[in-house]
């Protein structure tokens, strides 16, 4: 078995690990909208504007984040299956420091929205928004 298909095997694999596994289980009991982890991520309520502005948010951030991501895992591929052709290891070079400033740039971008939220103490999934009534 050649040497990149191998490593393409592993990084399956290795992607696969990481997935939690989706058994036959009754999922646990949480609150409607608890205050952190998995289930927080896109919890709102549709009759709120600014909870769904604060959603909208964070999901734009986690698809930036994945895109990021598989970008890089691209560019390691490609580098594997360059086969030592100077040009196309040059290709995946720039395409995973291209990944890794993008990467780079989300995380930066989520700590100053962060920061600066948190500065003015505003939670950006309940950001009140004025309306007439």
């Amino acid at each position: 078995m050649n040497i990149k298909y191998k490593a393409i095997i592993v990084i399956a694999v290795a992607v696969l690990f990481f997935v939690p596994s989706a058994s036959a289980q009754t999922p646990p009991s949480v609150p409607v909208c608890p205050e952190s982890g998995v289930y927080s991520v896109l919890c709102f309520q549709a009759a709120k504007f600014s909870n769904v502005l604060g959603a909208i948010i964070t999901l734009i951030l986690v698809l930036a984040v994945a895109i990021a991501i598989f970008i890089l895992l691209w560019g390691a591929v490609k580098w594997i299956n360059s086969g030592g052709d100077k040009e196309k290891v040059e290709a995946a070079r720039n395409q995973i420091i291209g990944g890794a400033t993008g990467l780079i740039i989300i995380l930066l971008t989520f700590l100053i929205i962060n920061v600066l939220l948190g500065f003015f103490n505003i939670d950006f999934r309940l950001i009140n928004i004025p309306r007439l009534d």
